[in-house]
């Protein structure tokens, strides 16, 4: 056989000379569209070690479990149900892409089908959402099967593999930090307790109420916790064991890749994908507090913020990535209906994503309608997010009552507080929109970024406005800044390797800097913090200055744009946007890991956990249980109670008549001067507990109470005995099962 050659050809070349030279063509594009190089083994180690990391993390935080390998089958089955989707609405089948995006989409569906599951008042229809992703997989649901991408990583992905490798010690730290089991006295971080508590809440019932407060109607941010209950459902590990351990290795294993996948939707540089993971753990987050204790940064504190986070950014990757299926007017259906599912998850997770996801979605909508390009599309992916924050709003938070409009309000929580700890507080907020102006006009100098780069300019300036603009209670603010943080350290960075191209200096210049800024804030001083901290922000701002010197006589010798340069030198604040994370604490220390004594009214001893274990193993989980214990500081009779406090709803894993009375959807304030939303009830619960008769336990009884868990550090009667058989009885903790008879029963 033999190929023609055109016109003027000397002679026909035998086909089977061509067809290795062919083929050869066909692996080299292949290799350039997908960003491999090299050899198969060269490509394949990084992408092996990466999943084997993950897995080994997520495996790590089981450890404590009996049945970890059943935990890992599970979660397979549920990373599956998202990677699924994921080909069927990208048609990417990256490995690391379809394990951990896979991952976020699988606990979304999951954490959907718990709330839906609250509405149909049946838990078995929890899986009904992770049923359908896995439907995906039909090949009938998938007609243009044929036209998959087969997309494989090559060496960006030691990025991914380094910052796992970096993020393990802190995953070590955390689960030192957090205990399952404790001798003496311990007190946990303010919110850990009721995240226990939801995940409680969820394993053995479909949430309706708030497992603290058994009559008031459930609402504030729970999904992913509600996610972590299905996976305790079927494995049978605590409510303790999933917040604790297991939801702090997941969202260690899955952030690196995530950001990798979201630096390479918004810019198909192999630079960008290997640097964004590394430099979001140098950047940690902005925060502005030198409170000591009071530690919030990204590493690993609340994994449903962290949760929250990753899929706020996913949802980007998803509107970057996404591919019309059909010729139809409805094509990009999949896509909008994961990005609604997407929206849904992070905004029912932590309502802090709303801010970033609405800035990004609005800002990209509407600079479609002006410039008429990809119009339909991108209106349609405004309209799907919006659709999805709508639904979390609607049916799992229920309320926006801690919104409004109260400038700079959170700088009340600050130390130092009068004109010095205002000057870093503005100074902090300055940077942070110079590092928004940047991207915004890198995205008008870089033809080639400014689509994608629109996301950031839109979620970072919802961030900042949400930061400075309502009145969210405590430091709680800052979460609007973490929501779009990761995206924006996407974008600097992809921003970052665009400039380093036509100056070659510029890049490690500007890390060189960077890396220094960190180093200096990894040992702060314990006295004197300050000064040294406005030291350290004042040297971070002129070692980036240092490292944009080179570039600015090459930008004025070429005669470079205004917008060029400006963006350039807004470069510069980079290094002090590194200066801005927690003051040089790169690991979080967990106050629940702090040994504290009996006095302090916010610690739980190891005798009190016995005795709540033990009401856990005597009770079914339709039980309901009344305490005295309702503070975490202060007295409700003083009227300085901090009612933040879960503790019986958390590791007894049962409902409570009314235990603390904070984050409801009708309470007035957090922490303090917090007006519960039904007071007699408090009184009466109070009353009984210190002087019991017999009408009152008959009365409590008719509500469905059957338990009484007694914290001894506070008022308490001992005739309760009288009415109640002790399960448990110890110096610190008591539990007695009620004995008296309801009215029905005398009846």
């Amino acid at each position: 056989m033999t190929i023609d050659l055109p016109s003027g050809a000397p002679e026909a070349v035998p086909a089977g000379r061509l067809e290795p030279l062919v083929r050869r063509i066909q692996r080299r594009d292949e290799r350039e569209r997908s960003g491999g190089t090299g050899s198969a083994a060269g490509r394949r180690l990084p992408v092996v070690l990466a999943l084997a990391i993950g897995t080994g993390t997520a495996l790590l935080g089981a450890g404590s479990l009996p049945g970890a390998a059943l935990l890992l089958l599970v979660l397979l089955v549920v990373a599956a149900s998202g990677a699924s989707l994921w080909v069927l609405v990208t048609g990417r089948r990256d490995p690391l892409e379809l394990a951990f995006a896979g991952l976020l989409l699988g606990l979304g569906l999951l954490g959907a089908g718990t709330v839906l599951a609250g509405y149909a008042g049946a838990l078995p229809t929890r899986w009904l959402p992770t049923l359908l992703g896995l439907a995906a997989w039909i090949p009938a649901l998938r007609r243009r099967r044929a036209t998959v991408r087969r997309t494989r990583s090559g060496w960006e992905v030691w990025g991914i593999v380094a910052a796992q490798v970096l993020l393990l010690p802190s995953l070590l730290g955390m689960l030192a930090a957090a205990p399952l089991e404790w001798d003496g006295w311990r007190r946990f971080y303010v919110d850990v307790p009721w995240h226990l508590g939801f995940v409680a809440e969820g394993i053995d019932r479909a949430p309706a109420v708030y497992p603290y407060v058994a009559d008031l109607s459930l609402g504030y941010t729970w999904l992913f916790n509600g996610a972590l209950a299905g996976l305790g459902q079927l494995t049978g590990a605590s409510a303790a064991q999933l917040a604790l351990h297991v939801a702090p290795a997941l969202m260690t294993a899955a952030l690196p890749t995530i950001v990798a996948t979201a630096a390479r939707a918004v810019t198909r540089s192999r630079l960008a994908v290997l640097l964004a993971p590394l430099v979001l753990l140098v950047a940690h987050a902005p925060f502005f507090s030198f409170l000591p204790g009071m530690e919030i940064t990204p590493q690993w504190l609340m994994s449903n913020r962290d949760f929250s986070h990753l899929t706020a950014l996913l949802v980007v990757a998803v509107a970057l990535l996404g591919r019309p299926l059909g010729t139809g007017g409805l094509r990009w259906l999949p896509s909008w209906s994961l990005l609604l599912l997407t929206a849904f998850a992070a905004a029912g997770a932590k309502g802090s994503a709303l801010p970033m996801l609405a800035g990004a979605f609005g800002l990209v909508a509407l600079v479609a309608l002006l410039t008429r390009q990809a119009m339909a599309r991108r209106i349609g992916d405004a309209v799907a997010v919006a659709t999805g924050i709508l639904l979390a709003q609607f049916g799992v938070t229920k309320s926006t009552a801690y919104l409004g409009l109260d400038p700079l309000s959170f700088f009340n929580g600050q130390v130092p507080a009068g004109k010095t700890g205002l000057a870093l507080v503005l100074a902090t907020v300055a940077v942070l929109a110079a590092l928004v102006a940047f991207v915004a006009l890198t995205a008008l100098a870089a033809r080639e970024l400014r689509a994608p780069l629109l996301y950031a300019v839109g979620g970072g300036t919802a961030g900042l406005m949400f930061l400075v603009l309502p009145g969210h209670p405590g430091l709680s603010q800052l979460y609007f800044v973490h929501a779009v943080w990761p995206l924006l350290v996407v974008a600097i960075v992809a921003a970052l390797v665009r400039w380093s191209r036509p100056y070659p200096l510029y890049l490690p210049a500007i890390g060189l800097a960077s890396a220094a800024v960190a180093l200096l804030l990894t040992a702060p001083p314990e006295a004197g913090r300050l000064p040294w901290a406005m030291g350290v922000f004042a040297l971070a701002g002129f070692a980036a200055l240092a490292g944009v010197v080179p570039v600015l006589p090459g930008l004025l010798r070429r005669g470079a744009r205004p917008a060029v340069a400006v963006a350039t030198v807004g470069a510069a604040l980079l290094g002090g946007g590194f200066a801005l994370q927690n003051w040089g604490a790169p690991f979080v220390q967990l106050a629940a890991s702090t040994p504290s004594v009996e006095d302090d009214s916010g610690a739980v001893s190891g005798e009190q956990v016995k005795a709540l274990h033990a009401l856990r193993d005597a009770s079914d989980p339709t039980d309901l249980v009344m305490t005295n214990k309702h503070c975490l500081t202060g007295g409700v009779a003083a009227g300085d109670c901090d009612p933040r406090w879960f503790a019986v709803a958390a590791l007894a894993e049962r409902r409570v008549l009314v235990e603390g009375f904070s984050y409801t959807r009708l309470s007035e304030g957090v922490p303090f001067e917090d007006e519960y939303w039904d007071p007699r009830l408090l009184a009466e619960n109070d009353a009984f507990l210190t002087d019991p008769d017999a009408q009152s336990c008959r009365a409590f009884a008719d509500r469905g109470v059957r338990w009484v868990y007694l914290d001894k550090r506070l008022p308490y009667s001992s005739q309760l005995a009288q009415y109640g058989r002790a399960v448990a009885d110890n110096g610190d903790a008591a539990v007695y099962e009620l004995t008296c008879s309801s009215s029905e029963s005398l009846g």
